[in-house]
């Protein structure tokens, strides 16, 4: 197995900054400075599904994976995608709490092209402005047809502020469903 070390950070179960939480019934692992989660992404899809009926779903920045459990509960297939071995290490124990698995994968963009999937989501990865430019060469890769849902929270300050620069971007490129969540269609 890789090592859980990231930024100068390791996941360990009795190390005090990694909190355990449950939120809409998702019994999730977030690290300090993080915060917990609203599941704001996984519910618009749940909620609306005349529009994702019967598509896969990629979370890129796949962090600490309570989206995903929301997602595979409600039936649809999920993959999740990190570059960072200590989420994809947080994600795999978030599965075992939760009693539930899908795919993971280590990598960045460059992974894209050899995964299959329908949607694929971002959830709070636009904290800087590395990050930002991730996710906009990420729109850029994404292959056509595909639908990339953005989606942010101002509880998370500095996320908020790039998700809203992101939408300044992209303009007319983008369908804003609500404050918090965008889909653009390639």
């Amino acid at each position: 197995m890789k090592s859980t070390e990231s930024s100068g950070r390791a996941y360990s179960p009795t190390d005090p900054r990694f909190k355990r939480y449950t939120n809409s019934g998702v019994t999730g692992i977030c690290y300090h400075d993080g915060g917990i989660p609203p599941l704001r992404l996984s519910a618009f899809i749940i909620d609306n599904p005349d529009l994702f009926r019967g598509m896969s779903i990629l979370d890129f920045g796949v962090g600490s994976g309570v989206n995903n459990i929301a997602l595979c509960r409600a039936g649809y297939p999920v993959a999740g995608l990190d570059r960072e071995p200590l989420f994809l290490d947080m994600a795999r124990r978030v599965q075992a709490l939760n009693h539930t698995t899908y795919e993971l994968h280590q990598g960045s963009t460059d992974e894209l092209e050899g995964l299959d999937f329908d949607v694929l989501t971002v959830n709070q990865l636009f904290y800087n402005q590395e990050r930002l430019g991730d996710v906009l060469d990420l729109l850029d890769r994404l292959p056509a047809g595909k639908v990339a849902l953005l989606s942010s929270d101002p509880s998370w300050p500095n996320d908020y502020k790039g998700f809203v620069k992101l939408r300044k971007l992209l303009g007319s490129e983008a369908t804003h469903w609500s404050p918090y969540i965008m889909q653009v269609i390639t």
